[in-house]
């Protein structure tokens, strides 16, 4: 038409006009997506270039068998029609065009051909020559298709899927033929389909809902857009199509290096390209960026610094702020309103032209947009090409009608359209069981819906079905959409369809809202006016029968794509309605209808569909009471609260028959003390309903312990019943409950404590109009004072007053000693029994401490350590000190005891060896005891008062307890050995030895030790107190009494002798010789006794004192006055 227009111009208006017309560009037209422009525009004129996102399918009509001839006016849309448009709206600037052609895999063309989804490729790529298609994001995660199809014929690396950040692992057969950016030479564009970077699973569909997840992948989705914005960054740069930035290191060597300046010429006379673009980056957004994601996704590109995009193109998604082409920054955004897959927007990008500014050749000085719509083809465009496309595709079409695969048996489905007959506008039909019983398989649900309209066809004989019996029964390409619902938005939906549909079946407004059901049964009555849904009932597996539908669960829906996202008003119950808690809304699927009908059948296995009715929709004209769960706050009525988030009314709870077992739970315990009492309480729902329970009042001293939890007074076990708070109980009709208490005394004061557990019934008293009725019981804790484990404080502090006077007075006297170890009165008392006899009241004394201490200590083993340490200090204390004492008098006693007059001697050693036996003897038996069984800390109860503890260190078994009475009788046998040998130098005159003060130092040692013991044994053991002050007197009194009666006598001499004069006699005792050679020649007398004389020649005589280990009778002498 176009030539026949030019040829009568040019004979009409002459050849001026042909030859003006010569000069415009001339096209030469091929079966391919390419056009060869044979002229440019003039340098002053911006040349543009056009891009096109196809969604177009792959014929030019909806089903097969229409079509045949390109001037049909059933030829809309298609391919064909979008590449006619394409190549007819070019203009003077045009100097490339880009089409970007999308798959075509929902329509009954491509599920019925005999290449499958391949007949994509043979079109698009082998026909029309594209280079590249896009897709939805499931066709790479094969989702949906993996066990049906096989893909490999539609894979191929000249016809590569252009998905620019997905994904995909290596084990995916797509890995190797997905681009991510396509270079176009023709037009220079470098084109990036990108969409949200979710993770897709099948259990989660398109993906995770999670806000936070979203968001941390559309981060992921913008840095991997800059990283491909970054890619063809360096290509321009390094083809010098950007200003020369500071060069890399590598960079200036090559620029400084001889041999760079060889290979970049050889490289440019082997790889020139005239004409060769800068390229233009210009991202396309795809599933998952829709609003109000597209903000921060333009925001972020846009303003990328190192090389932002020059086109965000948006095809979908509702970005209303660039429905008309605009710029943020440098880049220009453009969103496509959403006027089905036929239409299209071709973008045309207006290009700066500078051959002296190289890198200003990618810069878009302007966007414009031309829309059309394939369905409504323009005669003018319908070219010779066009007609050559059309027929092309009508010989693939007849493959298609030729192929129709066997998916399984039924019986014979009665027709459903015919003329004017709608079978399913009057109810239930065999053909909307059927698709929904496919989609509630398919989707696992409780129950599918499908509105009537769409279902039609002429049904099919008993026996096989074909795929072209389920695409003449339902040609339209939607797809499977998943819905979580609770039971009052199913009351929504169900009420909305039954109130507007005609019921009648014949094409008639409103017939088609009557929705065919699978798991489910409706009830209606068509002769009520208004509200007709009369009940529901979902089919329950576990009973194999129907069940009224609960208000408040959640339910599973399958549906279609052209309820959840086309009928209106259908779609907002789907989706904005669905505001109850655990409801989702619509998720649509990328499979078909179709597809899933062809599924479920084949999954029968051979087993016979039956199309019979299932009494899905029952019309029951008897009932007159219409269902009414539409609920607001003002219409709760008295005894009921509203749940703002079950949009319902909720029944104050009546709890006259829900009580707890036992009116009181009794306890005990000792207060201070943190032991644990268990309290359980059964509470018994003896109502006809379901009743939740809540904490209401809990005291601090009683927790709960819930089932499988930590104590808490807040913990508790969980289940969602309905009113919106998972802190709680659920109890069903005649069921029982036992809940787990403990009960601490810590903070309580002795006596009685009571109080009152209560708990809310489904929240009663928490909502308006509510009485607040709750269940309760009481507890009383009988509480003990707390048991005086440790020594009161008084006690304690007179035990280190006492143990501190004996210290010090043992080092006193110690010191005293060693000062005056050379001195005539102690040098004959002999030092070293003197700091013997004063270590031993040291160590003596120091067992009060352990004694002090052992219940403030933290640790268990340190309570050990200082019970086992007391009876070493008191065993080697109180034996140095007997052994000691036992020594002296024994030397005294040999000295002195004997009739002979024989020289004795009786050296230190001699005595200490003498003395020592018992000794060593308990420390050997000491350290055995400690090694075998020691003593323990142990807390005991007080026999008939449980709560009433005290600790005392106790021997644990036999062994020790034999350990313990083997030393205390050597302990004895050593003090009764020191008192034998008092008593025997009980009449040795105090002229001669300091036998008197040692003998009252041993008597008073046996004699407390005789009183004492007794007395400990008999004071109960549950009387630490009394016990402590016992033992503790009695170690202080032995230590004290020795140093005192011992060294006292000592002292006053000393003073005596030094304020005597030098010449004065003096007697001098313990076999020390006096410092003069003046001795007297009788014997020393002994008390009661005579003297006697004794011949001179028996003593010897010596100017100096004797030494220590050499003592003797006559050594006893009186130095006489001059």
């Amino acid at each position: 038409m176009k030539r026949l227009f030019l040829l009568l111009c040019c004979l009409i208006f002459g050849c001026s006009i042909c030859s003006s017309q010569s000069e415009q560009p001339q096209f030469t037209f091929q079966a391919s997506s390419k056009v060869d422009f044979v002229s440019r525009p003039s340098p002053t004129v911006s040349p543009t270039v056009t891009l096109i996102l196809s969604s177009a399918k792959l014929l030019s009509t909806t089903t097969l068998g229409r079509c045949y001839d390109a001037y049909d006016d059933s030829c809309r849309g298609g391919i064909a029609a979008l590449m006619a448009y394409a190549r007819n709206n070019t203009v003077d600037s045009d100097i490339g065009r880009l089409v970007l052609p999308g798959i075509d895999i929902q329509s009954s063309f491509v599920q019925m051909h005999p290449l499958d989804w391949s007949v994509n490729r043979l079109i698009l790529k082998d026909y029309f020559n594209f280079d590249v298609f896009w897709g939805v994001r499931s066709l790479t995660t094969q989702q949906f298709y993996s066990k049906e199809r096989d893909l490999s014929d539609l894979q191929s690396n000249d016809f590569p899927l252009l998905a620019s950040n997905l994904d995909i692992p290596i084990s995916n057969t797509w890995k190797q033929f997905v681009k991510d950016i396509h270079f176009h030479e023709e037009t220079g564009l470098a084109v990036m389909k990108v969409v949200l970077a979710r993770f897709v699973t099948p259990e989660n569909g398109n993906g995770d809902d999670d806000e936070e997840g979203i968001l941390n992948e559309l981060e992921k989705t913008i840095e991997s857009c800059k990283s491909l914005l970054s890619v063809i960054h360096q290509i321009n740069w390094q083809a010098g199509c950007l200003p020369q930035e500071e060069p890399t290191p590598y960079w200036s060597y090559m620029q400084s290096s001889a041999l760079w300046t060889n290979l970049s010429q050889t490289s440019s006379q082997q790889q020139q390209h005239p004409g060769h673009p800068c390229w233009i980056p210009v991202i396309i957004t795809g599933q998952g960026l829709d609003a109000p994601m597209l903000d921060p996704f333009v925001e972020a590109l846009a303003t990328y610094e190192k090389f932002p995009p020059a086109v965000i193109y948006a095809p979908r998604g509702k970005y209303e702020r660039f429905a008309t082409p605009g710029k943020v920054h440098n880049t220009w955004v453009y969103w496509k309103n959403n006027y089905g897959a036929e239409g299209f927007d071709q973008l045309r990008l207006h290009l700066r032209h500078d051959p002296s500014l190289p890198h200003t050749q990618n810069e878009v000085l302007d966007l414009t947009v031309t829309q059309d719509d394939t369905r409504n083809i323009d005669e003018r465009v319908k070219d010779e090409q066009f007609v050559r496309d059309i027929e092309f595709l009508k010989d693939l079409m007849v493959e298609a009608e030729n192929n129709d695969p066997l998916l399984g048996n039924s019986t014979e489905m009665p027709y459903t359209r015919e003329g004017k007959v709608r079978r399913c506008y009057g109810g239930e039909c065999p053909l909307g069981n059927l698709f929904t019983d496919a989609m509630r398989w398919r989707a696992q649900a409780d129950v599918a819906v499908i509105n009537s309209g769409g279902i039609r066809g002429g049904g099919w004989p008993a026996g096989e079905v074909r795929t072209s019996n389920i695409w003449a029964s339902f040609f339209y390409a939607n797809t499977l959409c998943e819905i979580s619902m609770s039971g009052l938005s199913l009351f929504r939906l169900f009420n909305y369809s039954t109130s507007l549909a005609s019921f009648e079946p014949r094409n008639i407004a409103d017939g088609d809202r009557l929705f065919q059901v699978s798991g489910a049964r409706i009830t209606y009555n068509t002769e009520l006016n208004t509200s007709r849904l009369i009940s529901m009932e979902i089919w329950d597996n576990k009973m194999q029968d129907y069940k009224p539908v609960d208000r408040l669960k959640i339910y599973k829906v399958a549906s279609s794509s052209w309820e959840c996202d086309g009928f209106a008003p259908v779609p907002d119950y789907l989706t904005t309605a669905l505001v109850m808690k655990g409801e989702r809304p619509a998720e649509i699927t990328d499979e078909l209808i179709q597809n899933v009908v062809g599924s479920y059948l084949k999954s029968l296995n051979g087993t016979v569909y039956d199309t019979s009715i299932k009494g899905r929709l029952i019309n029951d004209t008897d009932s007159l009471e219409a269902m009414d769960w539409i609920q607001t706050e003002e219409s709760c009525p008295f005894r009921t609260y509203w749940s703002e988030e079950y949009l319902t009314c909720f029944d104050c709870p009546d709890v006259s028959q829900v009580q707890f077992a036992e009116e009181t739970l009794d306890g005990e315990g000792v207060s201070g003390q943190d032991n644990a009492y268990p309290l359980q309480a059964t509470v018994v729902n003896g109502e006809n309903f379901t009743i939740t329970l809540l904490p209401k009042q809990i005291p601090s001293w009683i927790s709960w312990a819930p089932e499988g939890g930590a104590i808490s007074s807040t913990s508790v076990t969980s289940r969602d019943a309905g009113t919106g708070n998972e802190d709680q109980v659920l109890l069903e009709p005649a069921q029982t409950h036992t809940f787990t208490f403990v009960a601490t005394s810590r903070d309580l004061d002795a006596g009685i404590a009571q109080a009152t557990v209560s708990f809310a019934v489904q929240d009663g008293g928490s909502y308006p109009g509510c009485s607040g009725d709750d269940v309760s019981f009481q507890v009383s804790m009988s509480v003990e004072p707390e048991p005086e484990l440790s020594k009161p404080e008084g006690s304690r502090y007179a035990g280190f007053v006492l143990m501190a006077i004996s210290c010090l007075m043992s080092i006193s006297f110690g010191a005293w000693v060693y000062w005056n170890r050379n001195d005539r009165v102690v040098r004959s008392l002999q030092p070293v029994f003197l700091i013997g006899l004063c270590v031993g009241t040291f160590i003596l004394c120091f067992s009060i401490l352990p004694l002090s201490i052992v219940d403030e200590l933290e640790k268990e083993s340190a309570r050990d350590h200082a019970c086992q340490a007391t009876p070493w200090l008191i065993v080697l204390g109180f034996n140095m000190i007997m052994s000691s004492l036992y020594a002296k008098l024994w030397r005294i006693n040999k000295l002195f005891g004997g009739n002979s007059f024989a020289r004795v001697a009786i050296t230190a050693r001699q005595a200490a060896i003498a003395t020592s036996a018992l000794f060593v003897t308990n420390l050997i038996l000491l350290c055995i005891w400690t090694i075998v069984d020691p003593l323990k800390w142990e807390i005991r109860h007080v026999p008939g008062e449980e709560w009433n503890q005290y600790g005392s260190c106790t021997d644990v078994g036999p062994a020790g307890q034999g350990l313990y009475a083997t030393i205390f009788v050597l302990t004895m046998i050593n003090l009764v050995l020191a008192s034998h040998q008092a008593f025997k130098a009980r009449n040795i005159s105090d002229e001669f030895s300091e036998s008197t003060s040692l003998g009252f130092a041993v008597f008073t040692s046996a004699q407390i030790v005789i009183v004492g013991l007794p007395i400990l044994f008999l004071i109960s053991e549950d009387n630490p107190d009394a016990q402590y002050l016992l033992q503790t007197m009695m170690i202080f009194a032995i230590s004290t009494s020795g140093l005192l009666l011992i060294f006292v006598p000592i002292i006053l001499q000393q003073r005596e002798r030094q304020q005597q004069p030098r010449d004065a006699g003096r007697v001098h005792v313990s076999g020390i010789a006096a410092s003069t050679t003046h001795y007297s020649t009788t014997s020393a007398p002994v008390r009661g006794s005579t003297a006697t004389s004794m011949p001179a020649s028996k003593y010897t005589a010596s100017n100096s004192t004797p030494s220590s280990d050499s003592m003797s009778k006559a050594g006893v002498s009186k130095e006489l006055s001059s």
